[in-house]
């Protein structure tokens, strides 16, 4: 009877419904929101610009904005490219394989949020499933064996503290370190692959807590209402696959040898010369296996009698 008991009162907790329903939209708008994909170049341009240039960030600090050979464009300053997205991305964090998504400067403060709210949804569950088993304990069961018989008369409460604490720690250390991120106004690519690195866009505790959370983000630059533009290309002639004449010519191409219908009679011309030479050699094989000489030849010729050689063959 009491196996429920607990799913049902953390439902009619208001905390409780208020948390769930905000992680559900989090989540949701975590994962459709423009993490600021960068548009990509309309068109290829005929040589490559260089790979670098410099680019003021603020009074006296130049940094240096690299070339994206996939998107054709010059990336701005903290913006990478997710080789998942397939997209640059502005002030880009890291790819969310559980949002779906990447998170970057339009999305970052969403996804801080859900994962803040999930932390607190875990930590109060499981605090709440320890303190409905404890009491089961001290109401109905002695000392010695009431835990037991606690979690034996409510499993729900077992496996809701089994589901929710290795939640916890991951989400709450995921939380953690993502605060420590906020304080030093670091992302998570910039915290992994540029350790050791002066860090110029510290300013301070109060004043990167306020950049990150509390600064409206940018406009996107997707315009999910334009046209797609059409690009004309030159047109693709293709070669016929089938037809009389066209495994001739495959077999010439395969073979490294292209002849033309002009030089048709010049092979068939080598052929027949291939096939005489055979013959001679055939003739002369067979005067070899008779005993028979060329002045034999000779001497049968001017007497009228014909060749031996051609008899034979014949």
């Amino acid at each position: 009877m009491r196996t429920f008991n607990l799913i049902i009162i953390l439902s009619e907790i208001p905390f409780v419904r208020e948390v769930l329903l905000n992680v559900m939209t989090l989540l949701m708008l975590t994962s459709s929101q423009d993490p600021g994909f960068i548009p990509r170049a309309p068109h290829q341009p005929a040589e490559l610009p260089p790979q670098t240039r410099l680019v003021r960030l603020r009074e006296g600090i130049m940094v240096k904005s690299k070339f994206c050979t996939t998107c054709m464009v010059y990336r701005p300053p903290r913006c990478h490219h997710c080789s998942i997205c397939d997209n640059c991305v502005d002030r880009f964090d890291h790819h969310c394989p559980w949002v779906g998504q990447c998170v970057g400067q339009r999305n970052y403060r969403l996804f801080f949020c859900f994962i803040s709210c999930l932390t607190i949804l875990c930590a109060f569950v499981f605090v709440m499933s320890v303190f409905y088993v404890k009491t089961l304990m001290n109401k109905n069961y002695d000392v010695k064996q009431n835990m037991w018989k606690a979690l034996k008369e409510s499993p729900a409460s077992l496996l809701l503290m089994v589901y929710s604490f290795p939640a916890l720690c991951f989400v709450g250390s995921l939380t953690s370190v993502h605060i420590y991120l906020i304080f030093t106004n670091k992302t998570t690519y910039e915290h992994k692959n540029l350790k050791g690195m002066l860090n110029i866009y510290d300013r301070g505790c109060v004043a990167n807590c306020r950049e990150t959370l509390c600064t409206s983000p940018k406009p996107s630059l997707i315009n999910l209402r334009a046209f797609v533009q059409e690009v004309s290309m030159p047109p693709v002639i293709q070669e016929p696959t089938s037809g009389p004449h066209v495994s001739d010519d495959v077999d010439d191409l395969e073979s490294g040898t292209d002849y033309d219908d002009e030089d048709g009679d010049e092979v068939a011309e080598s052929d027949r010369a291939n096939d005489e030479v055979a013959n001679s050699d055939r003739r002369v094989n067979d005067r070899e296996r008779v005993g028979y000489s060329l002045e034999d030849e000779r001497e049968d010729i001017e007497a009228g009698r014909g060749s031996r050689s051609e008899t034979l063959g014949r």
